[in-house]
């Protein structure tokens, strides 16, 4: 019994010291969407920069992001692909996004680890007002990190932003 123990310490220490980190939990399709209902994230990709969105309880979605001056009109939602794998989608502009296999025209999805992986804070609500606004608080700079407490102060949000929810980066 020790000696598994043992190894398994030694493993986990392996790991650490190799900079691996333990894969990230799967999610169903509908933990998936409860985890991101009634959410404002913040997501960042290298080369784009920083995305700012607010995912309404009704599956509309509200994108702000550097390459829009207004907050366009679109809609999420969660499934699971038949490989038995939960995916959030999201459909905006029908002629930037390629269709989904399924012929969803505009739509593009992302497995539950992936857009985890890529949404560095996820707060309560809608801090930023974007479900009732038509244009951005100020503009985002192409392939800059903006967090949500920066982005709060310059739009001026007073209210606390809360908790990031997004407790996997921890």
């Amino acid at each position: 019994m020790q000696s598994k123990i043992r190894a398994l310490v030694a493993g986990a220490l392996l790991a650490a010291i190799a900079g691996c980190t333990p894969p990230m939990p799967r999610l169903d399709a509908a933990a998936l969407r409860d985890l991101y209902k009634d959410r404002t994230l913040m997501a960042y990709l290298d080369g784009y920069g920083t995305a700012i969105e607010y995912l309404a309880p009704d599956g509309t979605a509200h994108l702000w992001s550097y390459f829009e001056d207004d907050i366009p009109d679109g809609r999420w939602w969660t499934e699971t692909r038949p490989d038995g794998i939960a995916q959030i989608c999201f459909q905006y502009f029908s002629d930037l996004t390629p269709a989904r296999a399924d012929g969803e025209e505009g739509a593009g999805c992302s497995t539950d680890v992936e857009i985890k992986e890529r949404t560095y804070e996820l707060v309560a609500g809608d801090p930023f007002a974007l479900e009732a606004s038509r244009s951005v608080p100020f503009a985002l700079a192409q392939g800059t990190r903006v967090t949500l407490a920066e982005a709060a102060q310059r739009a001026g949000v007073t209210a606390p932003l809360g908790p990031n929810l997004a407790d996997w980066r921890n």
